[in-house]
């Protein structure tokens, strides 16, 4: 958790399945809280870690993560965002 500060300025971009053993939607959760901004935390539905069921929507997040972050880190912009994607 003491790395999650750091990462501050540079934009962070957390995806998370919401039934992620590996590592559960909680510490995701307290892990993002302890990130400075900018930061947006994503949290798909999905099968398991490996976004079974999801991968569409995970592919989706990561297409719009990347162009987020090179926008905030151009600008400085501290914009946190908390999303949930479901499968249909």
């Amino acid at each position: 958790a003491d790395v999650m500060p750091a990462i501050s300025p540079l934009p962070l971009v957390m995806i998370q399945s919401t039934t992620d053993t590996a590592s559960p939607p909680k510490v995701g959760r307290a892990l993002f809280a302890t990130a400075r901004d900018p930061k947006q935390y994503l949290l798909i539905e999905a099968s398991n870690h490996r976004f079974s069921g999801a991968r569409e929507e995970f592919y989706s997040a990561l297409v719009t993560a990347v162009p987020w972050m090179r926008e905030a880190a151009g600008d400085g912009k501290s914009t946190q965002t908390a999303l949930v994607k479901s499968t249909n």
